[in-house]
């Protein structure tokens, strides 16, 4: 992939979330980087002359879409109190000794929340806990009110428990492994963690180097820089062992309520993934027909690096 196409790629995927970036998100984004920051300059000066990106300090975007300069500003002050209700629910979730990190997905984890939107929230557990931790986290939202529902349609604010994975499961699978998820892993924000559990998280997901080595670079980073404010002590073992007794009888009450509600859900003894509509489908799509217009490939991009 020449520096260009690169280049391109970065905003235009962007640009399906309507979100122009600086020119350090914009060079750590491009995917295979490999180029020299004064070669990626130059083609940016050409891209600005015969207008394919348009830059207005600090942002830059696809040309023709200016719009998307004011949408990002607004949709960041949006974010800000929508930050502070996810750190809250957060840390509320805490007092659960079975799970080992918290950390924001979606459009939050980049600040790009309209205001109606909701806070999507990913929760690793401890192994054979990953029912009792679910069924204990959505019990403690729901007694405070903040839980979004599965049939729910406004939901403005609320806490999206869309994600629960155990240690053992960290690793996303290698059919999964693409452009789509590579972004997912490296946006999202962790709020805190137990023993290390989301730089294990980064470690077995290092494949991501493959598609953004310099965006990888400066997470990992920010990380060990983060990490002694975000690390809570592991709770007290009895207490986790009683916890996990009712692993079984929480799975089956979880199960029965879910059977007639499925959809889309990957549900297992170590994942329960819920997403009320495929993102990966639609970002597909709309990825595919805005390359075919810059006449730019798809296929080896978006699935593998």
């Amino acid at each position: 992939m020449s520096i260009s196409s690169s280049l391109l790629f970065a905003l235009i995927y962007a640009d399906i979330f309507q979100y122009p970036y600086t020119y350090d998100e914009l060079v750590g984004w491009m995917p295979n980087n490999i180029w020299h920051k004064n070669d990626i300059k130059k083609i940016i000066r050409q891209l600005l002359k015969i207008k394919k990106i348009f830059y207005s300090e600090p942002f830059f975007t696809v040309y023709g879409h200016k719009k998307n300069i004011t949408t990002r500003v607004r949709r960041e002050r949006y974010a800000l109190d929508k930050w502070m209700k996810a750190e809250h629910a957060a840390n509320m979730l805490r007092f659960i000794p079975t799970i080992m990190f918290v950390g924001v997905t979606g459009s939050l984890a980049i600040r790009n929340a309209d205001r109606q939107d909701d806070i999507d929230l990913f929760i690793c557990t401890k192994n054979k806990s990953l029912w009792i931790t679910r069924f204990l986290a959505i019990t403690l939202l729901e007694l405070y009110g903040i839980r979004r529902r599965p049939e729910e349609h406004q939901v403005k604010d609320a806490i999206c428990l869309n994600m629960f994975v155990t240690e053992d499961a960290l690793s996303i699978p290698p059919k999964e492994r693409d452009i789509y998820v590579a972004h997912e892993v490296l946006q999202m924000q962790v709020v805190w963690e137990r023993k290390g559990t989301y730089g294990s998280f980064l470690h077995k997901n290092r494949w991501v180097r493959n598609f953004f080595k310099h965006t990888w670079m400066i997470v990992v980073q920010k990380h060990k820089k983060m990490q002694p404010r975000i690390t809570y002590h592991e709770a007290n073992k009895f207490v986790i062992h009683f916890i996990t007794l009712f692993e079984k009888s929480a799975k089956r009450i979880q199960l029965w309520y879910m059977k007639k509600r499925r959809t889309t859900e990957v549900v297992s003894d170590v994942v329960v993934r819920f997403h009320p509509h495929d993102a990966r489908e639609w970002i597909y799509i709309s990825l595919q027909k805005k390359l075919k217009h810059y006449h730019l490939p798809l296929d080896k991009n978006f699935f593998h690096p």
